[in-house]
Formats: structure tokens, sequence, C-alpha cells
């Protein structure tokens, strides 16, 4: 067996000590992403502390599963914050620093609650983000007495009843 080289491997224990809260990993996965996508994972690690990369895309995989769990309340979190951003496209202003945003979000948040817009079953009536434009388009316009009725149809800004 002249000229075949040994490979040679760590022994058992050797290697980078695991650091970080997620010291008990024990099964891999290996994945293909963006650079853009690692760069931010990387970014976010490093703004954490004491977390590697690994650990990072493990506490983003984490909460991506436990809110899956919870679809009710993902597409609550979804709703407040497709509102934020409507809101702050809308108005121009940021939600955080501007009253009138802030009185717009708030408003267009109750509004949008009253309506159920949240609710799962809602999902026939249009795209939680077409609703959310509706309420917020509405409020920002000062526009408000019209659909403000049940029978007002969001998607299509106009009054489904009948005479």
């Amino acid at each position: 067996m002249v000229g075949i080289k040994r490979i040679k491997r760590r022994a058992p224990g050797g290697g980078m000590k695991p650091r970080g809260p997620f010291k008990s990993n024990v099964a891999g996965i290996g994945i293909r992403i963006r650079q853009d996508v690692r760069d931010e994972m990387e970014r976010l690690a490093e703004e954490h502390g004491d977390r590697s990369l690994s650990q990072e895309a493990q506490a983003a995989m984490a909460a991506w599963i436990a809110r899956h769990r919870r679809p009710d309340i993902a597409r609550l979190s979804d709703c407040v914050a497709l509102i934020a951003l409507q809101t702050e496209k809308k108005t121009g202003e940021s939600i955080a620093d501007n009253p009138h945003a802030a009185g717009v979000f708030t408003d267009a948040v109750r509004e949008s609650f009253k309506r159920r817009i949240a609710d799962p079953n809602m999902a026939n009536v249009g795209t939680l983000g077409q609703l959310v434009a509706g309420i917020v388009d509405a409020l920002v316009d000062g526009d408000t007495s019209y659909w403000l009725t049940p029978d007002f149809d969001l998607l299509n800004h106009k009054t489904t009843r009948r005479n």
C-alpha cells in the first residue's frame, strides 16, 4: 500500500467546542442560501453577541417553527406588521416618531380587528395586504364615513348594500 495517504481525523471530542445558548446541538443540516441572507445572518449573530452563524440560523428556524404552531397568532402579527408598513408608506412618516402616523396606525389596528380581517376565514374575501391597504388608505385620505359600515367592501372601496 505504497502511495496511499492516510487522512487525519480529529480525536473524539476534538475541534471547536460549542458556545452560546445552543450547546447540545447534535444534528446537522446543510442548506444553500443567497450571499445577502448569509451576510445578514452573520450581522445578526454578531449583534446578538455570543452566537455563531449556525446558532443564529437555529434560533431563526426555531422562531419560525414556533410561529407556525399557532397560525392564528402568526396571522395577527402579520396583520399588525402590514398595517405598520402600509401606514408608513401611505403617510411617509414613522409610526414611532409621528403622532399623525401613530394615530392612523392605532385606528387601522382597531378597525382591522373590528372587521376580523386577521381571521383565517377572511382569506376568501381578499388578501390580508389588500384589506389592510383599504383601511389605511381610507384613514389617511380622511374619508372614513362611508366605509365604517359593515356592508362596505374593503377590496373594491364601495358599499355592497343594494337599495
